[in-house]
Formats: C-alpha cells, sequence, structure tokens
C-alpha cells in the first residue's frame, strides 16, 4: 500500500484483489486498481503497472496481473455514534448522528434541505436504507424502482453547503460565548486574589465553562475534519422511489370517494451497515428552547435516565392501524427546519387535494398550551418520521397546511412567524404495505 501510495496521484482511489474466470482453479489473480476517468494518462498508468508488478514479484509473488481501471469512487460518510459524545454535544451534534431527522439534500438539487427519515433493513442487503419524501430527492416528477441500475441514482449528502455553513456560524456563536465567559471569570478571579478574598467558587465555575468550552472547540475541530468538505459530507445514493401518486390504493373509498393515502416516499442506500447502534434514536436534549418545559407530565415522553443515554428516546415499535383508530397520541418529530416539535393526533383524518386530485392524510395538529403554541412542521421538514412518546413509529411527515403570515408566540416566548397548522403524515403501516407491492421488505433496523 506505501508503493502505490508513493506513485498514484492524490486523489480517491480503490484496490480491488480478484480472480477473472470461470474456473477459480485456473483463473488468473488481478489487481485491480480503480482511479477515476482521466486521473493519469494511459502511458502513466502502464508504467505504473509495471512498477507494481515488479515490487510483487521480488516480494515473491507470481501468476498475477495488475490492471488500471477507470472507475467511480465515492467516499461515504459515516455518522457518529451518539452515545459516544458527550452529553454536552447531543443537541449540538445531533445532525451528524444516528439520530432521527437527518438533513440531507442530493446533488442534483445541492440547495434543497430535507429531512432523513428511519433507518430500516432491507433483506439480502447488508447495509441500511433511509426513508424520507420522494419530493426530497427527486423534483422532476421521475420514478427509480430498477434498484438495480446505476444510471438513475443520485449521492445524497448531509446538509446543503448553506445549512452547514449556517450550523458552523451558530457553533462559533456559541464558542463565542463561552470563551467571553472564561475570560470574565479569569478577571474576576483575579480581582478576588487582589483583594484577599477566597476564589474557590468563582474556580469551580470557571472549570465548568472551561471545560465545555474545550468539549465545543473539540468537536468544532473534528466537524471541520470530518465533514468540512462538501464531499465528507456524502451519506449515500438513491436506492428506490415510486411515483408520487394521490389517492393510492383505494379499495373501499367512502362517501368522498377517497380512501387512499399520497405517495411520496424514497429509500436511500446507506453506507451503514447492520449491527450498528443506536441506530434510529431521537434526541430529546433540546435545550435551546422550552419545549418541555410546558408540558404537562400525560405529554412528556419516556425519557431514559441513565448515564449517558440521558435524553434518547429509541424507536421501539411502530402503531397499526387499529393503534391509530383510537384515543388522542402526542407525537414527536426532529426535523431539518423547525427541530424538535410535538403535536397531537387522533382518528380524525384530513383530505388534500393536488390540483383535482383528493388523498387521505394522517393529520397532526399543532400543540398549544395557554397563549403559546409551536408549528409542528415548517418546509424542510418532509421526510421527518413522526413518534409517539413511547417511541413507536406514527408515520412519514411530507407536507402540511400554512396559515399565511400569521405571527404567534412559541414556547420560547417570542414571537414567530407560524409555521403549519396541520401537518400531514403518512401512516407507516401504510408505507410499509406500499414498498411490499414493489417486492421491497422493509424492517425497522
Amino acid at each position: 500500500m506505501a508503493l502505490i501510495n508513493s506513485i498514484l496521484p492524490r486523489g480517491p482511489a480503490c484496490l480491488d484483489a480478484v480472480r477473472i474466470g470461470f474456473d477459480e482453479e485456473e483463473a488468473v489473480a488481478t489487481i485491480w486498481i480503480g482511479l477515476p476517468e482521466g486521473a493519469v494518462p494511459y502511458e502513466t498508468a502502464a508504467m505504473m503497472a509495471e512498477n507494481i508488478k515488479a515490487f510483487c514479484v521480488a516480494k515473491g509473488a507470481n501468476l498475477f496481473e495488475v490492471e488500471f481501471r477507470a472507475t467511480i469512487v465515492q467516499k461515504l460518510t459515516k455518522l457518529i455514534d451518539v452515545e459516544s459524545l458527550h452529553k454536552d454535544l447531543y443537541k449540538v451534534a445531533d445532525s451528524f448522528c444516528h439520530t432521527l431527522g437527518t438533513p440531507i439534500s442530493t446533488a442534483k438539487y445541492p440547495d434543497a434541505v430535507g429531512t432523513g427519515g428511519l433507518l430500516l433493513r432491507l433483506p439480502e442487503h447488508d447495509r441500511l436504507f433511509m426513508l424520507t419524501a420522494h419530493h426530497v430527492v427527486e423534483q422532476d416528477g421521475n420514478a427509480r424502482l430498477e434498484t438495480s441500475d446505476d444510471v438513475d441514482t443520485t449521492t445524497v449528502r448531509l446538509h446543503t453547503v448553506s445549512s452547514f455553513r449556517g450550523l458552523r456560524e451558530t457553533l462559533n456563536a456559541k464558542i463565542a460565548i463561552q470563551a467571553s465567559q472564561v475570560e470574565e471569570y479569569n478577571r474576576k478571579i483575579a480581582v478576588a486574589e487582589e483583594r484577599g478574598r477566597n476564589p474557590t467558587v468563582l474556580q469551580q465555575s470557571h472549570h465548568l465553562i472551561k471545560g465545555h468550552l474545550d468539549i465545543l472547540n473539540g468537536w468544532s475541530k473534528r466537524m471541520d475534519d470530518e465533514f468540512g468538505d462538501v464531499d465528507l459530507r456524502t451519506f449515500g445514493r438513491t436506492f428506490a422511489y415510486p411515483p408520487i401518486a394521490f389517492n393510492v390504493d383505494a379499495s373501499n373509498s367512502d362517501r368522498n370517494q377517497v380512501t387512499g393515502y399520497s405517495e411520496d416516499w424514497a429509500l436511500v442506500e446507506t453506507d451503514i451497515r447492520h449491527g450498528t447502534e443506536p441506530i434510529n434514536v431521537l434526541n430529546l436534549l433540546d435545550t435551546d428552547d422550552m419545549v418541555f418545559a410546558q408540558l404537562g407530565p400525560n405529554h412528556l415522553p419516556a425519557l431514559r435516565m441513565d448515564g449517558e443515554s440521558f435524553g434518547l428516546l429509541k424507536v421501539d415499535g411502530s402503531l397499526t392501524q387499529a393503534d391509530l383508530s383510537e384515543g388522542i397520541f402526542t407525537v414527536l418529530k426532529r426535523g431539518t427546519t423547525s427541530d424538535l416539535t410535538l403535536g397531537l393526533t387522533n382518528s380524525v383524518h384530513s383530505y388534500w387535494r393536488k390540483d383535482t386530485a383528493w388523498s387521505k392524510e394522517l393529520a397532526v395538529i399543532n400543540f398549544e398550551r395557554g397563549l403559546l403554541s409551536s408549528p409542528f412542521s415548517q418546509k424542510g421538514d418532509s421526510g421527518a418520521i413522526v413518534i409517539d412518546r413511547g417511541g413507536r413509529v406514527c408515520g412519514m411527515l411530507h407536507a402540511g397546511c400554512g396559515i399565511g403570515e400569521e405571527v404567534v408566540r412559541g414556547f420560547d416566548g417570542l414571537k414567530h412567524r407560524a409555521g403549519m397548522d396541520i401537518t400531514y403524515v403518512t401512516p407507516w403501516w401504510w408505507l410499509k404495505e406500499r414498498m411490499r407491492v414493489f417486492g421491497l421488505e422493509p424492517i425497522v433496523a
């Protein structure tokens, strides 16, 4: 490998050892070295192949060939295990972890951000697949169901360029605030010592804030090193998505002649392999607002209170069609735009009209307490997974009904422009059935 690194041009490459032939005993062992198209001239590649072969022969190898070939080399990012991080980073680093609500965009539409949802397993595949909305990955009305063909795939990335920049600026602002507080405590400690006072309490506070600053600075460097370049944020490639359609599978029409839901889903093949834990986790440590401070005990999620898992809600099961037809549920989601929000849903469905087509929708209304309100979703949240407070999957968010330019007072006490007053969710039980129609057998990872 050292020899190959020394003679190959900088940039992506891959190395494969294969046997080419029908009879494995007689097949010629071949070292394939893959480079991007046009990375080196043909003559240079031939000379490099000879040098590598001569080196291997000198080490005792024989009966093999060395070939260079043009290939597409795609480096995929590895999401970070959220439980490996300090809990103070759960919120700051959330979009790079195995949590629900991953901000995603595609190489085809690099400025259009959506939300990655549930991670699924498919039989006979060793990697996991992320569920999101069709219109997040494809906006031209196209479909892709020939999953063995790579022609129509597009790269999916974490964040857009602008959303990553915004995240970076937010982190810089947090670091600046902490740094100024550290300097302020340094000044107070110096003054206390000059006046002969005991600075122990000030030193303890200084130690805590300085520790938090070190944690943020460490994450800042890691974020730049591991995700700073747009190619380092490659998350996967589109895998399958049917055409967007309305009133799908309406076998028993109601009096409105509508019983089918909207079909607006897509699967993204990720680089996450089976056995990676934790996978489908919702981060509830939303320290930047007062969502949970406004809730009564009947609406609070079942938080884990043990050690480093504090504040994480792991997906556990799903709500069936029968479950969704009874009672009122408090539901949660984390989306790219509106972040962590709560809403209410029950057995009452909405109907959504697109041009002349109607479609049935599971409706989630905003959670309100007194004069405070928080929109459950906004543009950019499409694809987010909605779960109940016990971690059971309810469905996937794909659209909503807005309320114009109205301004509301949020849970943080500040005025905000209102988002959607009704959010449309496609039930998971129905999505699972539709995937089976196309030969896909999804299992929640």
